[in-house]
C-alpha cells in the first residue's frame, strides 16, 4: 500500500515536473519599451511558451507595455506601466 502511494506521488511530480518543462515561460510575455506616451517604441523583449526568448532595442524606456498570453487556453491580458524614475507604477493601457 505505501508502495502504490510513494509510486503515485512520484509519478505526480513527474508529470508536473514535465510540464513546466515543457513551457518554460508561462504565460507568454511580450514587453515593448517606449521612451514617449507609448508611441515611439525603442526596445522590446519576448518570452514564448516554447522556452525561445528574443530581444531587440533597448530593454528599457519611459513607458512599457507587457502583454501576457497563456500557453493553453490562450488569455491575454495586458498592462502599461510609466517610470518614475525608481519604479514602475501601473497606468491605464492606451
Amino acid at each position: 500500500m505505501r508502495k502504490t502511494k510513494a509510486l503515485r506521488v512520484a509519478t505526480l511530480f513527474l508529470v508536473l515536473l514535465l510540464a513546466a518543462a515543457a513551457y518554460p515561460c508561462q504565460p507568454e510575455k511580450y514587453i515593448e519599451y517606449y521612451s514617449d506616451y507609448f508611441v515611439t517604441m525603442v526596445g522590446w523583449s519576448s518570452c514564448t511558451c516554447a522556452g525561445y526568448t528574443y530581444q531587440t532595442g533597448q530593454q528599457s524606456g519611459a513607458y512599457k507595455r507587457v502583454t501576457t498570453v497563456g500557453c493553453h487556453i490562450g488569455q491575454e491580458t495586458e498592462t502599461c506601466y510609466e517610470w518614475t524614475g525608481s519604479t514602475w507604477i501601473p497606468i491605464d493601457c492606451p
